[in-house]
């Protein structure tokens, strides 16, 4: 997080600021090839370019140095672990105008004496902005109500969808909004599964390092536990997360008994198994909303894959770290840890294998969700841009559990697309979007991408009251993915919506929805 700064001050933002007659024009960074003509245009034309010497240098500098919270992949093998190290920085003059600073994500006075409460914040902008309650409820569609209680702090917190409508308003980043980001409540998960994987993932220790964890009885073997990951992933891709709970705990005890016994090229694999074990944990623990415990498992799987130079799992080990980001709200870091990554890992896009070009590409598609929930809708535009060239150099999607943790390729891609025109408040151009992917049977996503791009579609639908269409496919997700649709609460919000407008009684079907997702009726 950048800190908020007085009139003349300088600061080093992630967007590059050239000053012409008083006026900053703000110009996107360098993120790969797909994006380096148009960057270097726009920028040489301020003489601040991402793509000259200086720039260059500089950037290269803060992502080498520093400490801090987050943590990137370093060169040749190091750890950066400065926050600032996902900052671009260029230096440059702000002026009396709060606004000006909007895309930095912060504003004078933004914290002075001490944390303002949201309605605080609301009001001031919105004051600022010379609105009355009323007319920003009508320009933004959140409900007058809603408005006042926020902004007289009887509401302490409001949902992301909301605060990015009056963000949008407001013409501010939505985390000038955010407070600091509340740890999430997590859904409900088999207890004794949870307590093990956290007994697992952190151990009681005594003095000279003794560690009362649980180690393997017998010393597994490199193929061993590759087969055993492919298989809980498949676990976990199959949304079966209380048993991937449970299998957890005993691979953490294989692969570290692993790194303890062998040594040499058989030492670095063990260490990248175990770096991929601590990334399967912040997986499922993420998907459950443990996403402090999710953050510390995927800190150590970057440190660990950083450490056996196994650059491609640490680079997939920040794309999920993103992931937590985003369910944190903490927007402005994930769009900086992703960008700073890939630029790290820049792939050449003649020779690059698809592994590394789907780790690329997917850190585009996380800074892109993360540009579009803080209301910087063309800068996730031209990252689902550079996600596309890579996923068009692929040509197809496609799913490796042991090299990667997801799916990519066009599909994928597509997919996500259409989830930040939604997040864009845009039903219609979620549906248009959608209508223009192609139905392959071929193409096998994820259950989470699938289904997530689904729930999109049924949001639209909903949004337009096409209450029959969105019925229809919330349904069809109840039936293949139940265990994955109860933890969306986007699907909850979605369904209530359909739920509250029978007035006397609910189709059965719809009923068993609700009680799925915890709707009264």
């Amino acid at each position: 997080m950048i800190t908020p700064v007085a009139v003349g001050a300088t600061v080093s933002p992630n967007v590059i600021a050239g000053s012409l007659a008083g006026h900053h024009k703000f110009v996107w960074f360098h993120f790969g090839q797909a994006s380096r003509a148009a960057a270097w245009v726009r920028g040489h034309r301020s003489g601040f370019g991402p793509g000259s010497p200086k720039a260059t240098a500089q950037r290269r500098e803060a992502a080498l140095t520093g400490s801090g919270p987050l943590r990137t992949i370093g060169r040749a093998g190091s750890l950066s672990t400065r926050a600032t190290a996902f900052v671009f920085s260029m230096t440059c003059t702000i002026s009396a105008d709060p606004f000006t600073c909007r895309r930095f994500g912060s504003y004078p006075g933004a914290m002075a004496g001490g944390v303002e409460s949201l309605g605080e914040r609301l009001g001031k902008l919105r004051r600022r902005r010379g609105l009355t309650q009323d007319q920003l409820a009508l320009a933004s569609g959140v409900g007058v109500a809603t408005i006042r209680k926020i902004e007289r702090d009887a509401q302490a917190t409001a949902r992301l969808a909301t605060l990015h409508r009056l963000a949008r308003v407001l013409d501010v980043p939505t985390t000038a909004l955010l407070a600091a980001p509340k740890v999430q409540p997590a859904a409900a998960a088999d207890d004794s599964g949870l307590r093990s994987i956290r007994q697992a993932l952190q151990p009681i220790r005594s003095l000279n390092g003794f560690s009362f964890a649980e180690d393997a009885t017998s010393i597994p073997t490199i193929v061993g536990l590759r087969e055993s990951l492919r298989a809980a992933n498949g676990v976990y891709q199959g949304d079966d997360y209380d048993l991937v709970l449970r299998l957890v705990p005993g691979l953490l005890s294989e692969a570290r008994v692993l790194v303890r016994e062998t040594d040499h090229d058989d030492h670095l694999a063990a260490v990248s198994g175990l770096a991929q074990v601590y990334q399967l944990a912040g997986g499922v623990l993420t998907q459950l909303r443990h996403t402090d415990l999710a953050a510390s498992a995927l800190d150590e799987a970057i440190r660990l894959a950083d450490s056996a130079d196994d650059r491609m799992t640490a680079a997939s080990a920040v794309v999920s770290q993103c992931w937590v980001l985003l369910r944190q709200q903490r927007l402005d870091e994930a769009e900086q840890l992703a960008v700073a990554t890939a630029d790290l890992i820049e792939p050449s896009f003649r020779t690059a294998t698809r592994t590394h070009l789907a780790t690329w590409g997917w850190l585009a598609l996380r800074a892109s969700a993360a540009a579009v929930r803080n209301n910087r809708p063309a800068e996730a535009e031209e990252l689902i841009r550079a996600a596309q060239a890579a996923a068009a150099r692929i040509g197809a999607d496609f799913i490796d559990y042991h090299e990667y943790w997801s799916s990519f390729g066009p599909v994928t891609v597509a997919y996500k697309h259409v989830e930040n025109k939604v997040i864009e408040d845009d039903p219609h151009g979620a549906l248009a979007l959608a209508a223009l992917i192609p139905p392959d049977p071929s193409v096998q996503p994820t259950s989470n991408n699938l289904n997530r791009h689904l729930l999109d579609v049924a949001w639209a639908q909903v949004q337009l009251r096409h209450y029959s269409e969105g019925t229809s496919i919330l349904l069809g997700i109840q039936r293949r993915a139940p265990e994955w649709l109860r933890y969306q609460r986007f699907a909850k919000d979605t369904a209530k919506r359909i739920v509250h407008r029978h007035k006397r009684s609910l189709p059965p079907e719809l009923a068993t929805l609700a009680d799925a997702l915890g709707i009264d009726v």
